[in-house]
C-alpha cells in the first residue's frame, strides 16, 4: 500500500538498508519484499518511491500500523504470494491510496500570514518529522496532513517537519526567509474572536497593577496594532495583559500579580487579557 508503516510502541527501527530494482510500482514493491523476505530479523519493509532505498523494519513484536507519507510504501512481511522468476500471477494486498491534490502555489504563503490572534507557535497540535520542505512532494504533503484533518488551520513546513495549528496567526515573519512555507485554509483562517482579539477600547488596569516591559507595536489597522502588541503579553511568560496607546506605537506588557484585571475609561488606550 501507499504510505509509511510505523510502530504504535517502543522498538521501531531499521534493520538493514538496501535498494530495490524494478520499472514498474510492483516490481518494485516485490524487490523490496524479498530483501525483507531473505533477512531472518526484518518484519516489514518500506520504501521511498522518489529513491531506490529500501529500509527492512523490525518493530520487535508491536503492532505496525499505517503512517501516512506521500512518498513511501511499504508492506509486512509475508501479506501476500511469494513471488519467484517463474511465477505468472501475483497476489498482493489493496492499496491504500492517498489522494494527493498539486496545490495551488498561490495557496501557499512564506510568512504564515492567517487572520487569527494567535503567535507563531500558538495552537500546535500534531507534528510530522518525516515530511521534509526540500523534497518534491514536501509541499502536497504537508497540506494534504491538513486538509486531510478537521482541526487544522494552517501549517508550517520546516527542513525538519510539517506542524499543523488549529489556530490563526498574523505578521509572524515578512519576507521570503527561504527556510519554510506555509498552508493555509482560508475557509477556516479566520480570527477566534471577533476583529477585535480579545481588545478593548478601553484602558486595562487593576489593584497592584505594574508594568512587566515595555514594547512597540507595529501594523496599519486596528486588528493588526492589537495583533502586535498581544503577542507580545503572549511571548512574555509574566503579562497578564496589555495595553497600547492608540496615537503612539507603544505597548505595555502587565500584569496584577493575579488580581481581577478591569477596565478604565480612556480615549487614547486599547487593552486586552492574555489568551
Amino acid at each position: 500500500y501507499i504510505g509509511d508503516l510505523s510502530s504504535e510502541g517502543n522498538g521501531a527501527r531499521d534493520i538493514l538498508a538496501t535498494k530495490y530494482s524494478g520499472a514498474t510500482d510492483l516490481e518494485k514493491d516485490i524487490s523490496c519484499r524479498q530483501n525483507c523476505a531473505s533477512n531472518s530479523e526484518c518484519e516489514y519493509w518500506v520504501r521511498a518511491t522518489d529513491s531506490n532505498g529500501c529500509w527492512l523494519k523490525s518493530n520487535d513484536g508491536n503492532t505496525i500500523v499505517k503512517d501516512a507519507a506521500w512518498n513511501r510504501r511499504g508492506g509486512i512481511k509475508g501479506d501476500c504470494n511469494e513471488w519467484t522468476s517463474t511465477t505468472t500471477t501475483t497476489t498482493t494486498t489493496t492499496p491504500f491510496e492517498i489522494d494527493v491534490e498539486p496545490i495551488d502555489e498561490e495557496e501557499w504563503v512564506d510568512h504564515c500570514d492567517c487572520e487569527g490572534c494567535g503567535g507563531q507557535g500558538d495552537g500546535e497540535f500534531e507534528y510530522h518529522d518525516r515530511v521534509f520542505y526540500s523534497s518534491a512532494s514536501g509541499k502536497e504533503q504537508c497540506s494534504y496532513l491538513c486538509r486531510t484533518n478537521a482541526d487544522c488551520v494552517r501549517t508550517m513546513l520546516t527542513d525538519s517537519g510539517c506542524a499543523l495549528y488549529n489556530r490563526g496567526a498574523r505578521n509572524i515573519k515578512s519576507g521570503n526567509s527561504g527556510d519554510y512555507f506555509c498552508y493555509v485554509r482560508t475557509e477556516r483562517c479566520k480570527t477566534e474572536d471577533g476583529a477585535s482579539c480579545g481588545a478593548t477600547a478601553q484602558e486595562l488596569t487593576g489593584v497592584n497593577s505594574f508594568d512587566v516591559a515595555h514594547e512597540w507595536y507595529s501594523g496599519s489597522t486596528e486588528l493588526e496594532k492589537d495583533i502586535s502588541c498581544r503577542q507580545a503579553c503572549s511571548r512574555n511568560s509574566a503579562c497578564e495583559y496589555w495595553v497600547r496607546s492608540t496615537d503612539t506605537n507603544d505597548c505595555w506588557l502587565k500584569s496584577n500579580g493575579g488580581n481581577t484585571a478591569h477596565n478604565k475609561d480612556s480615549k487614547n488606550r486599547r487593552g486586552g487579557i492574555k489568551g
